[in-house]
C-alpha cells in the first residue's frame, strides 16, 4: 500500500480536538489477492453542503479509490492487502470545522495458512469437514456466513462464542416543531402559517437467513411550508430501497425496488439514479460473472405517492442491462469485460442540447462495451471502451429521425511497482487518456457529458517524502466533422499543484504556537483560440489565456487550526471585432486581474466551546476600462455547550460588502451591504434511548439586512421562533 498518499500528522491533532464519538467498530473480511472491498457507511444522513468524506486505510487516504451510491461504498485498491488486520476509517469533515467518525472498522485478510487452520477438539484431534455431509445432526445451527473473526479454540469456546447479529439496522429521526411568535412586519408574511413543522427520518437495514440475504433503506422528509418545498408535496421520498438476495458467486440471485445507482462512471453513465425494479444474476465480487437487468423511471424523482416501483407506461421508463465477466478467476486483474446498454425516453436536457420546454420528448438507445487488464500488481492498467447510440435530440417524432455516432475512450496507467522503478520518488504514476465523443452521441445515463470533443490528456501524481506533485497536460478540440457552420476551436490546459507537509517538532518552538504546518501551491495556464476565417462565419471571435497562481499555508493544533489562502487571476483577450455588413456585432471583453485572500481560524478554548471564522478580500479589474470591484466578507460560528447534554448555544453571523468603482465617470458605481444573524438557545430534556425518542425545546432568532447605497434602498427583516424536537436515534449490531 506504499503508492498511497499518507495521510499527514498534522489531522492526527485536529481530530483529538473535534472528533466526535466514534461509530461502533466492524469487522470485515478480505480474500488473498483481492483489490476491491465493499462496505457499508451508515449515517449519511448527517452530510450537507460543503461537507467532505474521507476515507483511510492502513493510515493512507484512500478517498480517491472510492465510488459511491447512497450508503453503499467500493473501494478499488492499487494492490491487495497483506495477510492480518487493516484500521479502515470513515469521517466526515463538516463545513463548520467539526469532524465526525461515521465507521471504524477492521479488514481482516486471512493468509494461506490461515485458511488451513482446522478446528481442533478437546482431544486435539482434527475435526474433519464432509463437503457432501451437511449440517451434522448433534449440531443444526448453520453458521453464519456474515460471521468474520477468529475461530475458538475448542469445541466450548465454540458453544460459548455468541451468535452475530442476524438483523443490524440504525434508525435516525427528527421532527422539528416551531411557531413563530414575533417578527418586524408581519405583512411580509402574509399566508405563511405561524406553525411549521419539518423533519425527516432514515432507516438503514439489513439481516441474513439461512441463504438469503435482505437490506431496506428508507429516506423521507417532511415540511408543511410549501415555499420551503416547491413540488407542493409535504412528504418527500428522496431514497429508498428493498432488496433481497439468494445464494453467492454465480449462483446468486437478486431482486431490488427502489433508487438504483450504477456503480461506475464511463462514456455510458455517469452518477446515474433513478428509481425502479433490479434483477440480479452471479456476484463479480464472489465470482466471474454479474448481470443487472434493470426498468427505471426515466425523470429523477422524490414523490412518495407515485411511481415508486416498475413504471408501467413506456414514455416513463428506460430499462438496460450490464454485465461484468472476469474469465480468469486465478488471476482476475488480467482480464475483465464489461458491458452496458439502456434505452428510454425523457424530458431532461443535458449539456449537449437545449430543450424548448418541460413536454417534448427526446430518447432512444446506447450501448458501450469496456476492457480493463491490470499487470505486474497494478505497474500497469489498460483501460479501453467504445459505446454507440441512436437517439433523437430533437424530439421524438418531430424534425430530423434519430441521428447515431460513437465515442471511445483510451486509458493507460503505469505506476511504480513491480514492472517500473520508482527512481528518486517514493512512488509515481502516470496516466495518459484519449476520449472523443461523437456530435450525435446521447445515452440517458450521462446527459452531462459533452458531445463534439476530443480530448488528449496527460496526468502525472508523484510523491517524494512529505512532498506529493500533480501535473497535467490537456488538449480539447471540437468539429470533429468538419462541419462548414460550426468554428474550429482549441482548448489547452497545463495544471501544476505541489502540496507539502513537512515533519516537525509540535512541541517546539515556533510549531507549538503556531501548529503544524502544511504548504501548498498551484498553477494553471488555460488557452482558447478558434480559426481566424471562423468569426465572420459564426459571428464572434474566440482568443483568450487565463493563469492561475495560487499559494496557501495551514496550520493545526490540538486547540486552533488556521489557514491563508491568496490566488492570483488574469486573463488576457486577444480576439478581434467582427462587422456584419457594416454593424458591429462582436466587440472583445476588457482584460481582467483577480486576486482572492481567504483567511480561515479555528479555536477551541474549552472542550465545550468552538470558533470559527473566515475573511475574504476580493479585487476585480477591468484594465481596458478602468472598472474596479471589491468584495469583503467575514463571518463567525459559535457553538457552545453551556451545560453539557443540557444547554447549548449555537449563533453565526455573516456580513459582506461588495463596492464598484466604474471608468464611466457618468456612473459612480455602488455599495451593497449584507449581512445576516442566526442564534439558537436549546434545551435538551432528555436523550434518546431506543425507540423512546429525545426532547429538545429551543429559542431561535433571525435577522437579514441588504441595504444599497446606489438605490437607496434598505431591506431589513427578522423573525423569533419558538419550538421544540423530537429525535430518534436507535441502532442494532
Amino acid at each position: 500500500m506504499n503508492i498511497l498518499k499518507p495521510i499527514r500528522s498534522c489531522c492526527v491533532l485536529l481530530l483529538g480536538g473535534l472528533i466526535g464519538p466514534a461509530a461502533a467498530e466492524e469487522l470485515l473480511s478480505a480474500e488473498p489477492g483481492q483489490t476491491q472491498l465493499s462496505f457499508s457507511v451508515q449515517g449519511l444522513e448527517i452530510l450537507a453542503e460543503g461537507d467532505q468524506l474521507a476515507v483511510e486505510l492502513d493510515g493512507y487516504d484512500v478517498t480517491a479509490l472510492i465510488s459511491r451510491s447512497e450508503s453503499e461504498f467500493i473501494l478499488d485498491m492499487p494492490s491487495p492487502l497483506a495477510s492480518g488486520k487493516h484500521p479502515l476509517l470513515v469521517m466526515v469533515f463538516h463545513a463548520d470545522g467539526n469532524v465526525a467518525t461515521l465507521l471504524e472498522a477492521e479488514v481482516q485478510v486471512s493468509g494461506p495458512a490461515e485458511a488451513e487452520v482446522a478446528l481442533e477438539g478437546d482431544a486435539g484431534e482434527p475435526v474433519a469437514a464432509d463437503a457432501d455431509a451437511g449440517v451434522d445432526a448433534a449440531d443444526p445451527a448453520p453458521v453464519d456466513s456474515d460471521f468474520v473473526g477468529p475461530l475458538p479454540a475448542s469445541a466450548e469456546e465454540l458453544a460459548q462464542a455468541p451468535a452475530p447479529a442476524a438483523h443490524r439496522y440504525t434508525l435516525y429521526g427528527l421532527l422539528s416543531n416551531s411557531y413563530r411568535v414575533d417578527e418586524k412586519d408581519a405583512a411580509s408574511y402574509t399566508g405563511t402559517p405561524r406553525y411549521a413543522s419539518n423533519g425527516g427520518v432514515s432507516y438503514r437495514g439489513e439481516g441474513a437467513a439461512a441463504e438469503w440475504q435482505w437490506q431496506a433503506e428508507v429516506d423521507a422528509l417532511y415540511d408543511n411550508l410549501s415555499d420551503n418545498n416547491p413540488s407542493g408535496h409535504e412528504w418527500e421520498l428522496p431514497n429508498y430501497r428493498l432488496a433481497a438476495s439468494r445464494g453467492s458467486g454465480l449462483r446468486r440471485q437478486g431482486l431490488a425496488l427502489g433508487n438504483y445507482g450504477v456503480l461506475r462512471e464511463d462514456l455510458l453513465f455517469s452518477a446515474y439514479q433513478r428509481r425502479g425494479a433490479v434483477v440480479t444474476l452471479g456476484d463479480a465480487l464472489d465470482g466471474p460473472l454479474q448481470l443487472d437487468v434493470f426498468g427505471l423511471q426515466s425523470e429523477p424523482l422524490t414523490d412518495y405517492n407515485r411511481h415508486l416501483g416498475y413504471p408501467s407506461s413506456g414514455s416513463e421508463r428506460s430499462s438496460g442491462g450490464l454485465l461484468t465477466f472476469t474469465p480468469l478467476q486465478d488471476d482476475p486483474q488480467l482480464l475483465q469485460l464489461s458491458a452496458a446498454y439502456i434505452n428510454g425516453e425523457t424530458t431532461d436536457s443535458g449539456t449537449a442540447w437545449l430543450a424548448t420546454d418541460q413536454q417534448t420528448r427526446y430518447g432512444g438507445d446506447s450501448w458501450n462495451l469496456a476492457v480493463d487488464s491490470r499487470f505486474g500488481e497494478n505497474s500497469l492498467w489498460l483501460h479501453a471502451d467504445y459505446a454507440w447510440s441512436s437517439f433523437d435530440s430533437d424530439g421524438l417524432g418531430r424534425g430530423e429521425d434519430a441521428s447515431s455516432d460513437g465515442s471511445h475512450d483510451l486509458q493507460a496507467q503505469f505506476s511504480s511497482g513491480q514492472w517500473f522503478p520508482s527512481g528518486p520518488f517514493d512512488q509515481w504514476n502516470l496516466t495518459l487518456q484519449r476520449r472523443e465523443v461523437g456530435l450525435d452521441f446521447f445515452t440517458l445515463g450521462n446527459l452531462s457529458l459533452p458531445g463534439d470533443l476530443r480530448m488528449d490528456r496527460l496526468n502525472w501524481q508523484g510523491y517524494l517524502g512529505n512532498l506529493q506533485m500533480d501535473a497535467e497536460l490537456a488538449r480539447e478540440t471540437n468539429n470533429l466533422d468538419d462541419q462548414d457552420e460550426v468554428a474550429d476551436q482549441i482548448a489547452e490546459r497545463r495544471v501544476l499543484n505541489l502540496y507539502y507537509y513537512p515533519t516537525v517538532d509540535g512541541e517546539s518552538l515556533p510549531w507549538r504556537l503556531l501548529g503544524l504546518p502544511s504548504l501548498n501551491a498551484g498553477f494553471n495556464d488555460t488557452r482558447r483560440r478558434q480559426d481566424d476565417e471562423d468569426a465572420p462565419r459564426v459571428g464572434f471571435d474566440l482568443d483568450d489565456r487565463t493563469r492561475e497562481r495560487l499559494f496557501g499555508m495551514s496550520f493545526y493544533h490540538a486547540r486552533w487550526n488556521w489557514s491563508v489562502q491568496h490566488t492570483l487571476q488574469s486573463t488576457d483577450d486577444y480576439s478581434r471585432e467582427v462587422e456584419q455588413n457594416g454593424y458591429l456585432i462582436y466587440e472583445p471583453p476588457s482584460d481582467q486581474r483577480n486576486r482572492f485572500t481567504t483567511l480561515q481560524i479555528g479555536y477551541m478554548p474549552l472542550d465545550s466551546l468552538s470558533l470559527s471564522t473566515s475573511w475574504q478580500w476580493n479585487k476585480l479589474q477591468e484594465t481596458d476600462n478602468g472598472n474596479v470591484y471589491r468584495g469583503i466578507s467575514r463571518g463567525l460560528d459559535v457553538a457552545w455547550q453551556i451545560v453539557p447534554e443540557r444547554w447549548r448555544l449555537n449563533a453565526s453571523y455573516y456580513r459582506g460588502r461588495d463596492t464598484s468603482h466604474l471608468g464611466d465617470g457618468d456612473f459612480l458605481g455602488d455599495s451593497v451591504l449584507q449581512q445576516s444573524a442566526n442564534l439558537q438557545l436549546t434545551w435538551t430534556v432528555a436523550q434518546p434511548q431506543g425507540m423512546r425518542p429525545g426532547l429538545d425545546w429551543f429559542l431561535k432568532s433571525s435577522y437579514a439586512q441588504q441595504d444599497s447605497r446606489l438605490y437607496d434602498q434598505a431591506l431589513e427583516d427578522w423573525q423569533l421562533l419558538l419550538g421544540f424536537d423530537l429525535r430518534w436515534d436507535t441502532h442494532n449490531y
